[in-house]
């Protein structure tokens, strides 16, 4: 299922740039003249390595990011009627007014700062600072400011409800 992602990632250009410039730097350095072939054949061999090596990592990575979700725990609004879902069932006021008071709480808390404001940075650095890098960077900040304000969007709307 995620084999195509997977092989993407570790074949992608970027990918292979970084992790094979290194060692194609350290094999220079040590090769002879005399040796050329040999080198030849041992940086081939390397980068089969790395690119096997580099496959387990992602698709283990990946699997991780992709573990079973709660389906419990996911929160929908509907914006028609005003209402809150969670896990597909419309949240109670007793839930609404927990998770308000969580929401409020969470917000205060250096964790959430952190939490928050690292992603938040990382986003900028990939956006902005890092120029003449490679659109999958800018994809990568793009998705975190995609999740952060998504995660804001969830704890202001929370914050935001009132009690009858």
């Amino acid at each position: 299922m995620i084999d195509w992602l997977v092989d993407w990632i570790a074949t992608s250009k970027p990918f292979k740039r970084y992790y094979l410039a290194t060692l194609e730097a350290a094999a220079e350095k040590g090769s002879l003249d005399a040796f050329h072939k040999a080198h030849a054949d041992i940086t081939e061999t390397f980068q089969g390595d790395i690119e096997k090596r580099a496959k387990e990592l992602a698709k283990q990575h990946i699997e991780n990011l992709l573990s079973i979700i709660d389906e419990t725990k996911i929160i929908t609004f509907n914006d028609k009627e005003k209402s809150v879902y969670i896990g597909g069932i419309r949240a109670t006021a007793e839930q609404l007014a927990n998770l308000k008071q969580e929401a409020e709480a969470i917000t205060q808390f250096d964790l959430w700062k952190v939490i928050n404001e690292t992603p938040k940075k990382l986003a900028q650095n990939a956006l902005f600072i890092d120029d003449g890098k490679s659109e999958i960077v800018h994809t990568k900040g793009r998705s975190m400011l995609y999740l952060l304000d998504t995660q804001n969007r969830i704890l202001n709307t929370l914050k935001s409800y009132k009690s009858n």
